[in-house]
């Protein structure tokens, strides 16, 4: 946790700004001054489609040049935050899938292994 402004706030971690100039925001410490900063990201009137494959090979064309040309820290650039930020969203939705599947499986591997008991019992 770190100070900005004089509330504790959790650096890295990006979140919404509902009614700000734009749709997210991320504290970030500045390496140079030791101080930490608001990076902003995202256009608030956009949305983001992010489970259709093309649109995310599209913006990573569009964007990865941009953060090549950042000099200086990187995590300081809208850019770095808006490209990771589609990153995690569609990871973190597969990773999200991929966990409701095995949860599921999990209880019906669980209530097969439980009829099963129940049928050696009643044998």
């Amino acid at each position: 946790m770190a100070k900005y402004k004089g509330k504790s706030v959790r650096l890295n971690k990006p979140f919404r700004t509902p009614g700000k100039s734009k749709k997210f925001a991320v504290y970030v410490k500045n390496k140079s001054t030791g101080r930490v900063q608001v990076v902003r990201f995202g256009d608030p009137k956009m949305r983001i489609k992010k489970n259709i494959p093309a649109r995310k090979r599209s913006f990573m064309a569009r964007h990865g040049a941009t953060l090549k040309k950042v000099r200086g820290q990187k995590s300081l650039a809208p850019v770095y935050w808006a490209i990771k930020s589609w990153r995690w969203l569609i990871d973190g939705y597969t990773y999200f899938l991929v966990g409701l599947m095995l949860g599921l499986s999990g209880l019906i591997n669980n209530s097969l292994v439980k009829r099963k008991k129940g049928k050696r019992n009643e044998l």
